[in-house]
């Protein structure tokens, strides 16, 4: 028990000390004001009219649009709060020191779950107080029974639980350690927003081609046994709160049907079904907001009896002694745990370790060939896998329904590109660049033809499909997509040296791309003449990123002599 406290307590510090976690509460703050009933946003997501929204915007939107909020939210935290974090202590050696002591590989993944759920609720919670001050402050007359208020919130806690553990499941499986299963999980997560929310929708992109029957098939609500088998797929909840919307304005426009459509019977389909309560709406009230209430209250109680006050210690491992290696991540483990003994044997991943490729004298083609081994090296098998998945979407799929999944596409290759950077700094192989005869500008540009190279790769199908189709002015909008990607990846790489800064922008750029609250078409590949100044735009922007990372170093030679005459 007390290794699976420490384990707890270790994640648990180390996950709350940092940037992202404040950033993360922050944003789970702003959501109770984000997610507020606005027109234009309820309109696109829940598909009705002007008029019917007037009639529903009441003081009972507010906690469903907040769980509304969070169901959408939470996905995205276990992917990149909790799953890239377990991905670089497996990289850094940390994982397998752990496994190599006393602890076993269930206490370490359980004291990971115990933290990642206990961190998720948090977040809930904090959601839960800002919604009760917005619904005050834009309702101050009003009033609404506590179970109106915390029904909706209780309706996520079977999808936390299952929520917390998706990261470990990627964890114990090897495969779906790397870029992998990063786009798996990225698919996953379009899967539930797109089966959740735009199931009455996807029938207007049917057409002739195979995967488009079988898609039909497979996800049009023409049976309760289909939705239900697609359902099982919403793990956050989100459809239950999306019917559970759509239930409220149908009922108070007097029973008039004026919705697009009630995607789903979330009280017939749940009813039985043990990953789920039966809707937001339960049958058993006092039972299981009851139960709900003393859970919330129990483990607020053990978080303030463990980690407020100063009396807190860390509890003592008794671990066998090791040889503690020289990585800068092995830092963050608390020093009490001491891992001292020069006779045990302990062997990193040398593929990761692995920069040999890259010395001081190579000229530009071996500079881009060498960039490219690194990103092939990681995955090779999974390079082929999703080259060929892109390909036959590229040519199976109707252009408007690839184009409308590509922006979450791209912002998986954003991280994934801006990481070579923090890669080199985390392997100090940065002396090398600076100390080359080609100079850090050929580095630079090396990496950014490799990664366009990359990106050209797996986008393929979609490109080949494009030319087949004869959007000749959607090439150039490729092109200019292309730029754009590949220079803010490099130039948020270049710059922070950070993953944790990544991870936070990946979270909050695909949070901002799902809900149009910022622009989503990164690529504009129609055959429309008037999307050709957008990418206009989007080219211009990619060059200037590009010269900003070309001209970093002059860049922070300029502000620092500037500084030094200033003092």
């Amino acid at each position: 028990m007390n290794k699976i406290k420490a384990i707890f307590i270790m994640t648990y510090k180390n996950k709350t000390r940092k940037l992202g976690f404040l950033l993360l509460i922050s944003i789970a703050i702003l959501l109770a004001y984000n997610t507020m009933p606005k027109l234009d946003s309820t309109q696109d997501f829940l598909g009705m009219t002007p008029e019917v929204f007037t009639r529903g915007d009441s003081i009972g939107w507010i906690p469903m649009n907040s769980a509304f909020g969070l169901a959408l939210l939470f996905p995205l935290i276990g992917f990149l709060y909790f799953k890239t974090d377990l991905v670089a202590e497996h990289k850094s050696g940390i994982a397998q020191l752990m496994l190599v002591s006393k602890i076993s590989n269930f206490q370490y993944l359980l004291g990971k779950y115990l933290a990642h759920l206990i961190i998720l609720i948090q977040v809930m919670m904090v959601t839960i107080i800002a919604t009760f001050i917005s619904m005050k402050l834009i309702y101050p007359t009003d009033a609404i029974s506590i179970y109106e208020f915390i029904s909706p919130f209780l309706a996520l806690s079977g999808g936390i639980l299952l929520l917390a553990l998706f990261p470990i499941i990627f964890d114990s499986i090897t495969i779906l350690r790397g870029l992998f299963g990063s786009i798996v999980y990225v698919f996953y997560y379009f899967h539930i927003f797109e089966i959740g929310m735009r199931v009455g929708k996807i029938s207007t992109l049917k057409s002739d081609g195979p995967l488009n029957r079988l898609w039909a098939l497979l996800f049009e609500p023409s049976s309760d046994l289909v939705l239900s088998i697609t359902q099982l797929f919403d793990v956050s909840g989100l459809s239950l709160i999306s019917h559970e919307l759509k239930t409220i304005i149908f009922e108070q426009y007097n029973g008039q049907y004026e919705l697009i459509s009630l995607l789903f019977n979330a009280r017939k389909i749940y009813d039985g079904l043990p990953l789920y309560l039966s809707g937001v709406r339960f049958d058993l009230f006092d039972l299981v907001i009851g139960i709900g209430i003393v859970i919330i209250i129990i483990i607020m109680l053990f978080l303030s009896s463990q980690f407020i006050g100063a009396k807190f210690k860390t509890p003592k491992l008794n671990l066998p002694d090791i040889q503690m290696p020289n990585i800068p991540i092995l830092k963050s483990i608390n020093s009490k745990a001491k891992l001292t003994n020069n006779n045990t044997d302990f062997t990193f991943n040398e593929k990761s370790l692995n920069f040999e490729s890259i010395k001081r004298e190579s000229n530009f083609i071996d500079l881009i060939i060498a960039e490219l081994k690194v990103n092939y090296s990681t995955n090779p098998v999974w390079w082929y896998c999703l080259i060929a998945l892109i390909t036959i979407l590229g040519y199976t799929l109707i252009l408007g329904y690839v184009q409308y999944m590509l922006p979450l596409v791209i912002v998986v290759f954003v991280y994934y590109l801006s990481n070579s950077s923090c890669r080199e700094s985390f392997y100090a192989t940065e002396d090398i660049v600076h100390s080359s005869t080609n100079g850090r500008f050929k580095f630079v540009l090396a990496k950014w033809i490799a990664h366009s190279i990359i990106i050209t790769i797996f986008s393929s199908g979609v490109l080949l499909r494009t030319i087949a189709s004869g959007y000749f002015i959607g090439i150039f909008g490729y092109f200019a997509g292309l730029v754009f990607i590949v220079s803010l990846a490099l130039f948020l790489g270049e710059y922070t040296k950070r993953p944790i800064f990544l991870q936070v922008y990946m979270l909050v750029t695909t949070y901002f791309s799902i809900n149009k609250i910022i622009t989503r078409d990164y690529i504009k590949i129609s055959p429309n003449s008037q999307d050709i100044p957008a990418s206009v735009e989007y080219l211009l922007m990619g060059v200037g990123f590009l010269m900003l990372v070309l001209c970093k170093d002059k860049i922070f030679n300029f502000f620092r002599d500037h500084l030094k005459k200033e003092v």
